[in-house]
């Protein structure tokens, strides 16, 4: 978390120059009050109003700061977030085929929204809270050592009872929320997966299965958010306690002072004000330390994903003569075998079938041909050189792979043949024409530029397929 702090440390030191600001004025207030009260002793009135007029000006400038601060805090949070979410897409992006697949989308959804938004709330928003409130409780308790030195060091005393309490509960409301995190996962993972069964449920007179799936999923979240809330309620009411206790006893110490006559009667109306102010913060400040330590297994779990480290050293693939494949075989599972000593050779400028039942490996094949998947047994060649000595992306760009099921994404046509990249007009018609995807075309009003809805519903099959062929 460090690390998106002090990438936008020019943003972050201003945030927190007018925290410290606005605790500075904030614990003016009280003794401003206790100032004019006693003024209002001395029977001095003009006083009095000159010190209400300044407390009125103060309150108006905190009100202001307090908005500033505010929305300074939540566009540097929101920076922070988009830093984090784009480390967790590159990383995704450079995964492999097999470490991406072993989620859902849903999950990786739920962690690009849920997860981020958490680390967002006890993450980032809770360590400008704990500078808030330590500056807070900072400039309440220099004050005390001033009305009285016995009151301050009876405050540290307190203070640090009010501090230890939450250690006791940390281990427990740490896994609460991360069970919340994964059951999030889960939750996103079903409602997505009843959501896009809508066609196939509407079919079969079944669309009451979303209703249900999504009260399931929604019953189990609810489970894992009470026992989240349990866990982490209950040491915030004991640090609400303790705090209001240790107030109670600053109040009636600074009591005892004032019948010795060893602090003015006026002083407690500033002291019940800052020891308030003091131990409030500090509960906050504990409960905000516990709630940064949750994030950290979150955090841990985007370092721990697992990145693709080809080595520099791959050699280029050759497309001259032949792909050969020796004795290969493959397994998602070690106890089920796709793929058995499989023996072909593929010569360059002929055509070839692949024939065989549903399930017996056909798309697996082709994905171990581009180096989609690479934990094999046995050799695959490119003209003599094997698949594991050659860049994969380079086989990638040689070699195009339309998978049986197409993915159109939610941009025009030409995007999803461009996904992104700048191809001459020239190439994009050619492209277009050899697809047969031209007559399509040429029926659509805004042609090329026509959206597609969501994986593409508003066209064919066969159309899809047809954008995927020109892709």
């Amino acid at each position: 978390m460090k690390k998106y702090f002090k990438q936008f440390m020019r943003h972050n030191a201003a945030v927190m120059s007018i925290y410290l600001i606005f605790a500075v004025l904030t614990n003016i207030s009280p003794l401003l009050t206790m100032t004019a009260f006693d003024k209002l002793l001395q029977n001095n009135m003009n006083g009095f109003l000159q010190l209400m007029g300044i407390k009125v000006g103060l309150a108006i400038i905190l009100l202001l700061m307090n908005y500033s601060r505010n929305v300074e805090k939540a566009k540097v949070t929101s920076k922070m977030q988009t830093a984090l979410r784009q480390d967790i897409t590159k990383k995704l992006e450079n995964c492999s085929y097999s470490v991406y697949n072993k989620e859902n989308s849903g999950t990786y959804l739920s962690w690009l929204n849920n997860d981020v938004q958490t680390i967002n709330t006890s993450g980032f928003s809770a360590v400008y809270d704990v500078l808030d409130l330590g500056a807070m409780a900072l400039f309440a308790f220099i004050p005390l050592f001033f009305i009285h030195w016995s009151i301050a060091a009876a405050s540290v005393i307190l203070s640090v009872i009010v501090i230890f309490v939450p250690k006791l509960f940390q281990k427990k409301m740490t896994d609460a929320i991360v069970q919340f995190s994964i059951q999030k996962q889960i939750f996103v993972s079903k409602v997505k997966d009843a959501l896009s069964g809508f066609d196939v449920l509407f079919s079969f007179n079944l669309r009451n299965r979303i209703t249900n799936e999504v009260e399931k999923a929604s019953n189990s979240l609810a489970d894992k958010n009470v026992y989240q809330t349990k866990k982490v309620i209950t040491p915030a009411i004991m640090l609400a306690f303790f705090s209001m206790v240790a107030g109670l006893i600053i109040l009636i110490y600074t009591g005892i002072l004032a019948g010795y006559k060893l602090v003015n009667i006026s002083a407690m109306i500033a002291i019940n004000s800052l020891a308030n102010t003091l131990f409030s913060s500090l509960t906050n400040i504990a409960t905000r330390g516990m709630n940064i330590k949750t994030v950290f297994p979150i955090l841990k779990k985007f370092e721990n994903i697992e990145i693709n480290s080809e080595s520099k050293n791959l050699l280029q693939p050759s497309f001259k003569n032949k792909i050969k494949i020796t004795n290969l075989n493959f397994a998602y599972t070690p106890e089920k075998p796709i793929l058995k000593n499989v023996n072909m050779e593929f010569e360059i400028g002929k055509k070839y079938g692949i024939i065989g039942e549903s399930g017996s490996g056909k798309t697996t094949f082709f994905k171990l041909l581009n180096g989609m998947l690479e934990d094999y047994e046995g050799k695959i060649e490119y003209d003599g050189i094997s698949l594991l000595n050659l860049d994969k992306a380079k086989i990638r760009e040689n070699v195009a792979y339309i998978d049986q099921n197409v993915y159109i994404f939610n941009d025009t046509i030409k995007e999803n043949i461009c996904l992104g990249k700048n191809y001459p007009d020239e190439k994009i018609d050619n492209s277009i024409k050899e697809s047969a995807l031209l007559p399509m075309i040429q029926n659509l009003q805004n042609g090329i530029n026509t959206p597609a809805s969501e994986n593409g519903k508003n066209f064919s099959g066969g159309q899809r397929q047809r954008i995927a062929i020109a892709r």
